[in-house]
């Protein structure tokens, strides 16, 4: 067998099979400097049909002559545990927290890992319960309904609610000191409530109709 890649010493080789009256077993614990423990070493073996094959060592495995060939047993210590378990390693649940876990981005989620992700997809959902602002245009595909008994729209600049096509926009506007509806494609003021005077104005009707009695 001969050591791969030891610039100190590459001429390390043992290059005939153990002799003796019992050959079979004999065994050699691999020892490693220091600097080479984390990685290992490269040795090559003579094979069965002679062809040379390759093995990555690590310190205390052992190397067995089993009267034809080189055994590797990988019995080393590079690994002393996993997760603080010896033996025979199955994964368990908890052994990585989500921000260890890598994905692939997608879609309109730019995060690489599993918590960044869930993070990124909470800000961009519409939640259920709490308060949250959505921004952007959102189109809905069939009939929506707010079925809570009121509507608060709370801020302190105007606010709308428009019908709003190619063909027409128009519907109610909600004011600091008014309220009423308006055709915004035209430019005109339809009907219009004042809650400080209780005052109603209609203007600039095409025509007005009256239906039903009362004042």
């Amino acid at each position: 067998m001969t050591v791969q890649g030891d610039a100190g010493n590459t001429t390390i080789s043992q290059g005939t099979a153990p002799t003796g009256a019992l050959p079979n077993g004999y065994t050699y614990i691999v020892m490693l400097d220091e600097g080479d423990k984390g990685t290992g070493v490269q040795i090559r073996f003579g094979g069965i049909t002679g062809s040379a094959i390759d093995f990555t060592v690590l310190d205390q495995d052992q190397l067995t002559w089993i009267g034809d060939q080189w055994l590797h047993l990988e019995v080393g210590d590079a690994i002393l545990d996993v997760f603080g378990r010896t033996g025979r390693i199955t994964a368990e649940a908890g052994d990585y927290t989500a921000d260890q876990i890598s994905v692939t981005p997608t879609g309109g989620v730019s995060a690489n890992n599993v918590q960044d992700a869930i993070d990124e997809l909470d800000i961009e959902t519409v939640k259920l319960e709490g308060s949250q602002t959505i921004n952007g245009t959102k189109t809905f595909s069939a009939n929506t309904y707010l079925t809570g008994t009121t509507l608060y729209m709370n801020n302190s600049g105007e606010q709308n609610i428009q019908r709003n096509n190619s063909t027409v926009r128009y519907g109610m506007y909600m004011g600091n000191s008014s309220m009423g509806f308006y055709d915004w494609k035209n430019g005109r003021g339809v009907l219009q409530y004042s809650p400080t005077t209780g005052v109603v104005n209609i203007t600039n009707p095409n025509s007005l109709t009256s239906q039903g009695s009362g004042t």
